[in-house]
C-alpha cells in the first residue's frame, strides 16, 4: 500500500480513563434537550435523548466518574473511599458495591451505597456495610440484585439481595467456603475452585425456588 495516499487510520477504541479504576457500569441515560420556545404547561418544549453512558470508580479515591458518547469526563460523587479494590454497579448506575480492606489490611469490607443527588453538585454516597470477609460476590444479569457468600461459623450461605430493599434471601448453605459464583439468567452457578489434586464441579441453584 502506498502510505503517502492511504487514508489515515481512525481507531474505533477510545480510552475512557487514564487512572486505574476499581470497576465500571454501563447504562442508558436520558438527557433533556430544548426543542423550541413553545410552551408546554408553562415550560419550553423539550425532548429526551438517550445515550449510552459508562460510570466508573477511581481505585485510589473511590470517587465515581461518568462519560457518555461525547467522551467528556464528569465527576458524579463527592464521597471518598480510599483504595477501593473492586466496585460493582446496579443496572441504572445509582447503586454501587465497594470492596476494600480494613485498616488491618486483612479484613475484607463490603459497603453497599446509593448515589443521592441533592442539587447540581456531585452526589453523596449513602449506604451501609454488610458482612465482613465476603470472599465472592456476583451481579445478576439484569443488575437489580447481587449474590454473595455470607460467612458462617462453619461454611457459608449463598444469599441473594435486591439493591432497592437490601433484603437477604438465603438460597443454599454449604460447609464448603471456596466457591466461585456466577449468575446466568435465573440460575446461580457455583463452581469449586481449581485444584491440581481433585476434579472440579459446577452446580446450579434456581433463584426463584432455591
Amino acid at each position: 500500500t502506498n502510505t503517502t495516499t492511504a487514508e489515515p487510520l481512525v481507531s474505533t477504541l477510545h480510552q475512557i480513563s487514564y487512572r486505574p479504576i476499581a470497576g465500571y457500569g454501563l447504562f442508558t441515560k436520558g438527557v433533556e434537550r430544548l426543542v423550541s420556545d413553545e410552551l408546554v404547561k408553562g415550560k419550553p418544549k423539550t425532548t429526551t435523548d438517550y445515550t449510552p453512558t459508562v460510570r466508573y470508580v477511581d481505585q485510589q479515591t473511590g470517587i465515581v466518574y461518568e462519560q457518555d458518547s461525547k467522551h467528556i469526563e464528569n465527576r458524579i460523587s463527592n464521597t471518598t473511599i480510599p483504595n477501593t479494590y473492586e466496585a460493582m454497579f446496579s443496572n441504572n448506575g445509582t447503586h454501587i458495591i465497594y470492596r476494600f480492606l480494613d485498616k488491618d489490611q486483612q479484613t475484607i469490607l463490603t459497603y453497599v451505597a446509593e448515589l443521592v443527588q441533592k442539587s447540581n453538585t456531585p452526589a453523596d454516597l449513602t449506604g451501609s456495610f454488610t458482612y465482613q470477609n465476603i470472599k465472592n460476590i456476583a451481579l445478576s444479569p439484569d443488575g437489580l440484585s447481587y449474590v454473595y457468600l455470607r460467612p458462617k461459623t462453619v461454611g457459608v450461605d449463598v444469599v441473594s439481595t435486591l439493591f432497592t430493599t437490601r433484603k437477604d434471601t438465603v438460597l443454599f448453605s454449604s460447609p464448603i467456603t471456596e466457591w466461585v459464583i456466577n449468575v446466568i439468567n435465573k440460575s446461580i452457578i457455583l463452581t469449586t475452585k481449581p485444584s491440581g489434586l481433585f476434579n472440579g464441579y459446577s452446580y446450579t441453584i434456581e433463584k426463584t425456588t432455591g
